[in-house]
């Protein structure tokens, strides 16, 4: 009994654990080195309760708790929307603007996400309960001795931590290397799968980690040298040079996959598809940075940030030497770029310019705020009236979350109808998430007719593809298939975002080529006739009869078209027209374009010296 008595005080921590444990779950591993993760953490947050004093400690348990929903309640949102964990470093580095669209988050949100609200204040009253029936005695000897114990248990711990994750490490180091997953958190999804959401919290604050060089005796130049060096010649085929002197418009289309483009809901999208070029094979995979990503990847042909930064708001003032705008303007092309909201939002009303766009945002086409695509583009389209040769990019609107349906104009209201009697079986926001694609598909019809009315038509090109998979919805895409199927579409190509490429004059052509946004700057340059220094971006014609295509998910894994790589799994499926060790060893060397590529950002290497050196060298 008198053991008890002294040992009465931890009944806060047997609470502030339970409740920790009804947060966390069902994040919670039961054995391996995700178990030792969860373990550290626990015990610090327990430590750090065990330091307060009598009249404090109900209050840093709720605190505690508060932090502790946050995270995970986040996470799991995050989840459900994005396929992928975030950092709490990438939440730090969001423009405040973007917290307007925080009732997103809420539509992602399930009936069990509802502890995330409970369980704090449950904890601390129970907490205080405890404390006011008198159940609770306090001796300061006896919580200094166990504040003690439980520092040396957590240092111990995670000192065994480290050392199974030294064990791990090889000579060299690899990517599969437990440590090196550890210190370089280079994929959330990857880095979950081994330590779990608990360990991810832990490397958050974990200072002592500093990150592995894969190749320590090649400098970070160096690699990223020899990853641009993997990009290909640009090579003439049968559609290289077909539009130059013609105008063009590129739409980044919001959320736009193709399940939405269907001939009855959405014709002329349709009609874009049915008669132009459409890449089968091509997505645009949901990244950290989400839209901006993809856009970072279309107007540079460069890999973003992964180190939980935004790219588009951390590395603004970085030297990018081929850009798309740049490369219009160079051959005497007025170069625009709009977009429905405001210019804060990603920091486009900096980096637009920077990358040689004249940007129109909302204000800049007197509009307002979130103003519908079918709105937008009865703004741009006067650039035909007043520049010879032009090109215009477009990041649509509409299509954005949130998908509830008091979120729809009277217009869309009436898309919505029409959604429902086509597809009646598909949730209530995936139908909005239709009728909100309809506005754009409503738009670009009356942009050719109009674009017809004034004879333009035939000195257009229409570039079009989605940013990202819409986010939160088509959940379980097994359910889709027969809707898939039914209108000709493969159900492995349903979910994945378009790219198409259209004129009046073109005649029909499905390409195939596994592709990503990296690709689309060199397509357009190969079928404009522009000429580019392809040494200094990452993607390829799609159209280049060398190359063999490159996509990665957010997963890490690369596709190509004759393998699938799983870097974490150390799996490979090809096609057997090689050995498994030659396409092993092309893997490898492709994957070092998910590592290595990003460097070339976060480094700011088109503005280092060694790269200014090399450039003298090759204009000699």
């Amino acid at each position: 009994m008198r053991f008890k008595y002294n040992l009465s005080f931890l009944w806060i921590n047997a609470v502030f654990t339970f409740a920790y444990l009804a947060l966390a779950y069902p994040h919670l591993p039961i054995a391996g080195i995700a178990f030792n993760a969860f373990l550290i953490v626990i015990i610090f947050l327990n430590t750090i309760l065990l330091a307060f004093p009598k009249f404090m400690r109900n209050y840093v348990l709720f605190l505690l708790l508060v932090f502790i929903s946050i995270y995970f309640g986040m996470q799991n949102v995050y989840y459900r929307g994005f396929l992928q964990y975030g950092l709490i470093t990438t939440a730090l580095n969001l423009d405040p603007s973007m917290l307007k669209f925080s009732d997103s988050a809420f539509e992602l949100m399930n009936l069990s996400d509802l502890r995330f609200f409970i369980v704090p204040f449950l904890a601390f009253y129970l907490a205080y309960k405890l404390e006011k029936s008198k159940k609770i005695e306090y001796k300061l000897l006896n919580q200094v001795l166990t504040l003690l114990l439980f520092t040396v248990l957590a240092f111990a711990q995670y000192d065994r931590f480290q050392t199974e994750l030294e064990a791990t490490l090889s000579n060299p180091a690899q990517l599969q290397d437990a440590k090196v997953i550890y210190a370089n958190v280079d994929n959330t999804n990857i880095f979950t799968s081994h330590f779990g959401l608990n360990g991810l919290l832990l490397r958050e604050f974990d200072f002592m980690m500093q990150r592995i060089d894969i190749l320590p005796e090649i400098t970070i130049e160096q690699q990223i040298e020899s990853i641009l060096e993997l990009t290909l010649e640009p090579q003439n085929n049968e559609l290289s040079g077909i539009y130059t002197g013609k105008n063009l418009l590129l739409i980044q289309a919001e959320s736009l996959n193709n399940f939405a483009i269907d001939p009855i809901l959405t014709p002329t999208l349709f009609r874009l598809k049915e008669n132009g070029i459409s890449i089968k094979g091509y997505n645009s995979p949901l990244l950290i940075g989400s839209t901006s990503d993809t856009e970072f990847m279309v107007n540079t042909s460069l890999m973003p940030a992964n180190n939980g930064k935004i790219t588009s708001t951390e590395y603004y003032e970085n030297i990018f030497p081929v850009t798309l705008a740049d490369s219009f303007n160079d051959i005497g092309y007025y170069s625009m770029a709009s977009h429905n909201n405001y210019g804060v939002y990603y920091n486009r009303t900096v980096l637009m310019p920077k990358f040689g766009y004249e940007f129109y945002d909302a204000i800049g086409l007197n509009a307002y705020d979130n103003v519908e695509d079918s709105y937008v583009i009865d703004h741009i389209k006067w650039i035909m009236y007043e520049r010879e040769h032009y090109f215009s990019f477009w990041i649509t609107f509409t299509a954005h979350q949130p998908y509830s349906k008091d979120t729809l104009n009277d217009a869309q209201l009436g898309y919505f109808e029409l959604v429902e009697q086509r597809f009646p079986e598909i949730t209530e926001h995936e139908k909005v998430y239709l009728a909100k694609t309809m506005d754009l598909d409503r738009g670009l019809k009356q942009l050719l007719i109009d674009y017809k009315n004034s004879n333009a038509l035939d000195d257009l090109v229409i570039i079009l593809y989605g940013d990202h998979f819409p986010k939160g919805q088509f959940e379980n895409k097994e359910d889709y298939r027969v809707m898939c199927e039914s209108r000709g579409i493969e159900f492995k190509e349903c979910f994945k975002t378009p790219l198409l490429i259209w004129s009046n004059d073109q005649n029909a052509q499905v390409f195939e080529k596994v592709s990503s946004p990296l690709d689309i700057a060199p397509t357009i340059y190969d079928l404009f006739g522009i000429q580019y220094d392809h040494r200094l971006v990452l993607g390829n014609s799609v159209f280049n009869p060398n190359y063999e295509g490159f996509l990665f998910d957010e997963y890490g894994i690369v596709f190509t078209d004759n393998y699938t790589y799983d870097s974490s799994r150390e799996s490979i499926v090809h096609n057997w027209t090689k050995t498994e060790d030659e396409f092993r060893e092309e893997a490898h060397l492709l994957h070092q374009k998910l590592t290595i590529g990003p460097k070339i950002v976060e480094n700011n290497y088109f503005n280092s010296m060694r790269f200014k050196e090399r450039s003298v060298l090759h204009d000699e």
